[in-house]
């Protein structure tokens, strides 16, 4: 276990998306932090298919920042992938901060918007990010969970 000053622990962290077949690998040190990342979890059958992507990140003790990253090849409004992602993002807010933290999330988001909230003192920033392509309406969101002990390794280079 982990103290919550500390983060999140980093074996509960890699199961926090399980049910949403996003598992997270084995947490072990890259060149500048400790990470894990689950297998790409493809939301449909196209060539080229929406997908998903669950991260984590922090020391070797201690999570300090999850990730859930989604890409809409091309956006056709709403449908199945895109309800998977908020059903995983509610639940990644709820396993990392609790129950209060996930109803203040779902009241808080819009699909369309970033967003920025904290909760229990961690950071919860939601981003959805355009894709500049040529006759291509896809767009990616993220929703990022920083603990208050994340340090961020590139920070000095500010």
């Amino acid at each position: 276990s982990v103290d919550w000053a500390e983060g999140w622990s980093p074996h509960a962290a890699i199961t926090f998306l399980a049910d949403h077949g996003l598992r997270a690998g084995h947490y072990h040190p890259t060149i500048v932090d400790w990470s894990a990342d689950s297998p790409f979890r493809k939301l449909d059958d196209g060539v080229l298919p929406d997908h998903l992507i669950y991260r984590i990140a922090g020391t070797e003790t201690a999570a300090t920042e999850l990730m859930l990253e989604f890409d809409r090849r091309f956006s056709n409004g709403g449908g199945p992938a895109d309800a998977a992602f908020w059903e995983a993002a509610s639940t990644l807010v709820q396993q990392a901060l609790g129950y209060e933290a996930a109803l203040k999330f779902n009241r808080t988001i819009s699909s369309d918007e970033s967003v920025s909230l904290t909760a229990r003192g961690a950071l919860v920033l939601l981003e959805r990010d355009a894709w500049q392509l040529p006759n291509d309406s896809g767009y990616g969101r993220k929703l990022t969970i920083r603990h208050p002990a994340h340090c961020d390794p590139f920070e000095h280079l500010r």
